[in-house]
């Protein structure tokens, strides 16, 4: 049991590291778009 539980919380930290990543890049993409359309 203690390895499953390990896992588990290795695959949530996993998919909160992801999910940040990609709002941090729709982010960027966001801010990029709009100094574009600023200039």
């Amino acid at each position: 049991c203690q390895d499953t539980s390990n896992l588990g919380w290795i695959g949530s930290g996993f998919s909160f590291m992801t999910s940040q990543i990609i709002e941090s890049m729709t982010y960027e993409k966001f801010l990029i778009e709009r100094l574009r359309w600023f200039s």
